[in-house]
């Protein structure tokens, strides 16, 4: 699982800290970071590992980065410097170390435009590129659309590019089969959407 731009800045830019219970409210880039804490638990607690990506080593979300742990044999934060966090880190080589096939990748800015495409978005190429099969989710991930146009090619591309779900509860549900080797899982209680 790599969780791409999931900061505090990005969500609060005045620094305000997120906690747990604020996760709960309505506020939908609330209900997103919320949603990938639950992601990151059920991938910790099926042993599928999970990579932070961020622009800078100090930028943070604390709620995410604790449910995330500190780092370990399957928990890694990297430091990236493009939108695609393949590009001049070494995330392909951590993820051949795992012998990862299949990719879920989440976060905030996942939108495509004309001009270019933002970080989830250029990730979630970067990874078609290299042979990954890519798995994405909607409600795992957040930015802003400019518009109807903006937005209808935005869910285009993820569509021609990857497995994708509109529901967290299916993603937990193929996450459970991926962790299975392929068998279908019944997704256990608490993984229901919000």
């Amino acid at each position: 699982m790599v969780v791409v731009d999931m900061h505090q800045h990005r969500f609060y830019p005045g620094g305000q800290p997120i906690s747990e219970k604020c996760l709960k409210k309505y506020f939908q880039k609330e209900r997103v970071a919320g949603r990938v804490c639950k992601a990151i638990r059920t991938a910790r607690e099926i042993g599928m590992p999970v990579v932070l990506v961020r622009m800078e080593s100090e930028t943070i979300h604390p709620v995410i980065d604790s449910m995330a742990g500190e780092d370990s044999e399957f928990v890694r934060r990297i430091e990236k410097e493009d939108c695609d966090a393949f590009l001049g880190t070494g995330l392909e080589k951590l993820l051949g170390d795992w012998n990862v096939k299949n990719l879920i990748v989440c976060g905030y800015s996942w939108r495509v435009s004309k001009k270019g495409n933002a970080c989830v978005a250029s990730t979630v190429e970067g990874a078609k590129q290299r042979g990954f099969h890519v798995i994405t989710a909607y409600p795992l991930m957040y930015g802003w659309t400019n518009g109807i146009g903006e937005l209808a090619r935005t869910i285009q591309h993820y569509r021609k590019a990857t497995e994708h779900y509109f529901s967290e509860k299916r993603l937990f549900g193929r996450m459970l089969s991926l962790a299975y080797g392929g068998q279908e899982q019944n997704v256990p209680n608490g993984t229901q959407d919000f």
